[in-house]
């Protein structure tokens, strides 16, 4: 009698050691994409993956949901990876590398860390009105460099920046 309580324990056991075959590998860092990015870079570095979110609906279309947070982290070797996900990420969640935005003009490096999630304050020798007019000739943190809870400073100059004139 005691070996029938003990059996269906045993197979439950071997049941999930069979079902575990994926190998621990190198994770990718995949937060801060869209959802179905992440799951298409991890099912290319042969991960599993589950997802964790999505609201009352869970997710339908997952083009329209950013991964906030990733379990374990990038660089960490893992299985599977769980994806903490939301319509649009806290700016905790977004800390990234600062893109280069000098030489732009003022109107598309907006965009673009707009796009990232990074909020920004211009600096102006005059009022800025057409932005397009304006060109980023400075910025910090500097390119590459990680924003945490401050905002990145761009520092503008009217249609070019003058140390371009110095340069030729």
């Amino acid at each position: 009698m005691r070996y029938a309580s003990v059996l269906p324990l045993v197979v439950l056991a071997a049941v999930l050691a069979g079902c575990g075959g994926r190998e621990a590998k190198a994770v990718p860092r995949v937060s801060g994409e869209r959802l179905d990015v992440a799951k298409e870079t991890l099912d290319d570095a042969g991960l599993g993956y589950k997802v964790i979110g999505g609201g009352t609906f869970g997710v339908v279309v997952e083009s329209h949901w950013q991964v906030c947070q990733q379990h374990p982290k990038a660089g960490r070797r893992a299985s599977s990876v769980e994806l903490v996900v939301a319509r649009s990420c806290p700016r905790t969640f977004t800390r990234r590398g600062v893109p280069n935005v000098v030489g732009l003009r003022l109107d598309a490096a907006e965009e673009e860390l707009g796009r990232r999630g990074l909020e920004y304050y211009v600096y102006a020798d005059d009022k800025v009105i057409i932005r397009s007019n304006w060109t980023v000739c400075d910025q910090s943190p500097a390119p590459g460099g990680r924003v945490d809870d401050v905002e990145v400073e761009l520092y503008v100059d009217h249609l070019s920046c003058d140390w371009e004139d110095d340069h030729d």
